[in-house]
């Protein structure tokens, strides 16, 4: 009994010690994180093409830890303007959304990374609302791939949201969303009335004109399934 009560002293210390070496090593950093305009400066570098460094508005910042190393991280998020440089748009800006990423070491903050999280034109000439829909509209096997073959009776309707969020993955190429509307057959004897986002992405032709579509689903609208 006394060997029995032994064993459960010992492991219960055990499990104390760990808990507390735990809670120690959890315990938030002293050092205060990088502050913005540190992270700022170091980003633009020798501001060569960059117009402004702005931190992610409404955020603070995101401390973590990582068990695995028992080891803080913190991350900022930021945008770069910066001049596109491109030849025929001398006026477009490259607009890039990016985390900084620091590691606590030693009792202090200490850059690891950079992360690019998104990049996007500003400035460029885009195709109006009606000419974009026109190209989804003239091949719709391409923009809806994946459900054309499924669609009954065509298009219902086609729209862009209100507010597009248009992406620019070059000069030559941009996607833009699309809300479209269609009788979908699952199978011959359920037809269902469905409501669908689409992202489609177009792309410049030697022409300039804008063609060659192709679509992605982004989400369900309806229930498009009985």
């Amino acid at each position: 009994m006394i060997r029995s009560c032994h064993r459960c002293f010992s492991a219960g210390l055990v499990f104390a010690l760990m808990c507390a070496c735990t809670a120690l090593a959890q315990t938030r950093p002293g050092a205060a994180p990088p502050p913005d305009d540190e992270i700022a400066s170091r980003i633009r570098g020798n501001g060569k093409g960059i117009q402004s460094v702005d931190m992610t508005q409404g955020k603070q910042g995101e401390l973590t830890f990582k068990a695995s190393e028992q080891t803080w991280y913190f991350q900022r998020g930021y945008l770069v303007r910066r001049d596109a440089s491109l030849p025929d748009f001398p006026k477009a800006v490259l607009v890039v959304g990016g985390l900084a990423v620091y590691r606590h070491s030693a009792g202090r903050w200490v850059h690891v990374r950079d992360l690019v999280t998104f990049n996007r034109y500003e400035g460029l000439p885009q195709p109006d609302n009606d000419q974009l829909l026109v190209i989804a509209r003239q091949t719709p096997e391409r923009a809806f791939a994946g459900d054309w073959h499924l669609v009954v009776g065509g298009l219902v309707e086609l729209r862009i949201p209100e507010t597009p969020a248009f992406k620019w993955h070059n000069a030559q190429s941009l996607s833009f969303p699309v809300v479209a509307r269609y009788t979908f057959r699952w199978d011959a004897v359920h037809p269902v009335d469905c409501t669908r986002e689409w992202q489609i992405r177009v792309y410049r032709q030697p022409n300039g004109e804008w063609g060659n579509p192709s679509g992605t689903r982004v989400r369900d609208l309806s229930p498009c399934r009985t």
